[in-house]
């Protein structure tokens, strides 16, 4: 019986094609000379040897559009890496953010307010050492180092009235700056440390101005009916940023000082919806140039404030010499806070946050994310803290430490366990021309000076001595009302 096997398929018969065109590469390869004639393809294998090409080809250019359009490259890495181990780690090591953001040097001066007053603290940046610079029963607060490091210029309340006043740090001679009845705050040193900025409520109206360094030479910087306060010199001199409610809300103004545009003020925050203050410049040591500042403010109310970072940009393209352009190039939320005060540096801030009664000043750094660290805590209420480049010198810390007051008194103290008496609990004293029936009267020596003091108001308003008897005044402790007494 005959067996007859199927046709073959085309996946058999593609198979045995295959087989016989690489056989036949190979003999071409192998042995040239013996190929009688060339190797040649049937219709239908070029038919699917050109759509795979096609194929191919529509695959690559769809993944080159791809690739175009998503900006991205592709990334080639070996399959296996070789990994050299040293003895010793190179020597240009790869450059990342400061772990330790409170490490550029220098003192944080701050307010702290508790027991019902406000003074003046440092902390050097090096030791940790938390020094009282103040202690007088008034308020002081708004601390500014001097450019030098060698005096502390601050407004206090010891003279009646909120006036400037100049410490000395290693000395402790105290210079009162401002004599005026208003009120005076708010102190901020020129660059060179000439001049003293300020804030000052006189001629009814609440404006910044400028003294000299002893006081003297005062001049009025804005003259708006609105209140404008809290004054921050930038480091290059040309201009005085403040807070203003010109607007009808809070923002950063910056006063142009010098040039043809001084006398200029410019609002660079505009911001209808939300409240600016506490701004803060950053030192010009970061290679920006004056042209580009950054300057740190604070946005919002307290307890719901953050800090924000912005950059300045001169524009001169089309300004005439009379003319000024100034803007914010670009705004960056820095962090939850208030009163920034930058390092030294210009690489980090130092912020205020609270917590329930709780305040706390952080230090941050402006370019590695997420690197914070508290610098100092204390169940009070903590302000207005300034970053010096100069620290406290060992002298200034002993000075202060040997003029630091003993601890605060309470404002209120609540015996609980009274001390026992030394004698009896009260003395009687016999009352002069008052009687009880036969008996004269004694009261309490606790008593009987009001009791007087009683006695004669009524003879005053009556014009009877009623009290000089007093017959019912007394009762027995088994003594029983009659009917309707009680």
């Amino acid at each position: 019986m005959a067996v007859h096997e199927p046709p073959p398929g085309r996946l058999h018969r593609l198979a045995s094609w295959l087989q016989g065109r690489i056989a036949g590469a190979v003999r071409w390869l192998t042995r040239p000379k013996r190929i009688a004639g060339p190797v040649t393809l049937s219709p239908r294998a070029v038919r699917l040897l050109v759509f795979l090409t096609a194929a191919n080809l529509i695959v690559l250019v769809l993944l080159g559009l791809a690739l175009y359009r998503t900006g991205t490259a592709l990334l080639t890495r070996p399959l296996f890496a070789t990994v050299v181990v040293t003895s010793t780690p190179g020597s240009s090591p790869t450059p990342g953010p400061s772990p330790t953001p409170f490490g550029s040097g220098g003192a944080v001066a701050f307010t702290l307010r508790r027991n019902g007053n406000a003074d003046i603290y440092a902390i050097n940046q090096t030791t940790r050492e938390v020094v009282r610079l103040t202690g007088d029963p008034a308020e002081d607060r708004d601390p500014a180092w001097s450019p030098d490091g060698q005096m502390l210029a601050f407004a206090s309340r010891r003279g009646g009235n909120w006036d400037i006043y100049l410490l000395d740090l290693e000395g402790g001679a105290l210079i009162r700056l401002t004599r005026g009845p208003g009120f005076e705050a708010g102190p901020t040193w020129s660059p060179d440390g000439s001049h003293i900025a300020f804030e000052s409520y006189r001629d009814s109206n609440l404006d910044i101005y400028v003294m000299d360094a002893d006081g003297r030479n005062v001049q009025r910087l804005t003259t708006d009916p609105a209140p404008d306060y809290s004054p921050a010199w930038s480091p290059d001199g040309r201009m005085i940023a403040f807070v203003s409610y010109r607007e009808g809300n809070r923002d950063v103004f910056l006063h142009i000082l010098a040039g043809e545009a001084a006398g200029t003020e410019i609002n660079v925050t505009h911001s209808p919806n939300a409240d600016e203050a506490d701004p803060a410049w950053a030192p010009d040591r970061q290679g920006r140039g004056s042209s580009t500042p950054l300057l740190a403010y604070t946005i919002g109310r307290a307890g719901y404030s953050t800090v924000q970072v912005s950059t300045l940009e001169w524009r001169t393209e089309g300004i005439t010499e009379t003319q000024i352009a100034l803007r914010l190039s670009s705004t960056d939320l820095f962090g939850s806070g208030s009163s920034p005060t930058w390092s030294p540096d210009g690489q980090g801030l130092v912020t205020v946050y609270r917590r329930g009664e709780r305040s706390y000043l952080i230090a941050s750094s402006l370019y590695g994310w997420g690197l914070s660290q508290e610098v100092y805590s204390a169940e009070a209420l903590m302000d207005d803290p300034v970053w010096g480049a100069v620290p406290l010198s060992s002298r200034a810390i002993a000075r202060a430490r040997a003029a630091e007051p003993a601890d605060d008194p309470s404002l209120y103290t609540e015996f609980v366990q009274p001390p026992p008496p030394s004698g009896p609990p009260y003395s009687l004293i016999y009352l002069p021309n008052v009687n009880e029936g036969d008996d004269r009267m004694q009261l309490s020596d606790r008593v009987d000076d009001s009791f007087k003091a009683l006695r004669q108001r009524v003879l005053e308003e009556a014009g009877w001595d009623y009290l000089d008897i007093l017959g019912s005044a007394w009762r027995p402790m088994n003594h029983t009302p009659r009917p309707g007494q009680s």
